[in-house]
């Protein structure tokens, strides 16, 4: 793991001074994203009628050349074809309600197990689906050096730290418990808050829990923007968007 001096030296400084330190989940703690894999892995074990204890079957699945069209009249690929659509046209809140709405269905203790699993079964290549014009992705890995600088801040009870992610709510909770983050503050995609996490509404629902300044923040997309604006120190990891790079340039982000 190769070590940023900024960012050890920001660390540092945010803990001596108690201050507080937020990061997205998808794309930042982990490579790829978490959220979505376990809604696709979920999807898929359900129009195979497969158990969560056999995700591992899913990978060499995947690539078999009638995989779609064995599962095309299923409500399950309805649904992912719906949630690439939407993804597709940008209209990502409806997206994420759909993705939350059926992951809360498992309940706690199966998402924990299931992300467990996503976590060992697609963290060594990414495998796309394609239909109908549209693909998606399955792929997560945690990114290590991330989640070593969150730890570090957790090492010190003062500094307040969140979680700011559009993944579902159950999903945060379990990543945190897998990785024993659990003094980590987490914001997420719930029926008790109206508020998607995504883009400005970042900065909005922080404010909304009384949060107004940060020293550190931890984000890779668009949709951590405004959030990344904010900080006295952003942090752009594993960019892909050409503005978003751009930007990070001329306000002299951190880029990982």
């Amino acid at each position: 793991m190769i070590e940023n001096k900024n960012i050890d030296t920001r660390i540092t400084h945010c803990i001596k001074e108690k201050n507080v330190a937020v990061f997205d989940l998808d794309g930042t703690l982990v490579k790829g994203d978490l959220g979505e894999t376990l809604f696709f892995t979920l999807l898929m074990l359900r129009a195979k009628k497969l158990s969560i204890s056999e995700i591992d079957k899913l990978p060499e699945m995947l690539i078999q050349e009638d995989f779609v069209s064995s599962i095309s009249e299923t409500r399950e690929m309805k649904l992912l074809e719906l949630y690439a659509q939407l993804l597709k046209n940008k209209q990502f809140n409806l997206a994420y309600d759909i993705t939350n709405l059926y992951i809360e269905n498992f309940g706690k203790s199966k998402i924990i197990e299931a992300s467990l699993a996503v976590l060992r079964a697609f963290s060594s290549k990414a495998y796309i689906l394609e239909f109908d014009n549209l693909s998606v992705t399955f792929f997560v890995k945690q990114n290590e050096m991330i989640l070593s600088y969150i730890l570090r801040l957790l090492q010190e009870d003062e500094v307040i730290t969140y979680i700011v992610s559009a993944s579902p709510q159950i999903v945060i909770d379990s990543f945190c418990q897998i990785f024993k983050l659990e003094n980590v503050k987490r914001i997420g995609v719930s029926f008790n808050e109206p508020i998607i996490p995504y883009g400005k509404e970042k900065v909005k629902i922080l404010n909304k829990n009384k949060i107004y300044k940060w020293e550190l923040a931890f984000g890779n997309s668009s949709g951590d923007l405004q959030m990344l604006l904010e900080s006295e120190f952003a942090v752009l990891c594993n960019p892909k968007e050409k503005s978003l790079i751009k930007i990070a340039e001329e306000q002299n982000w951190e880029v990982i």
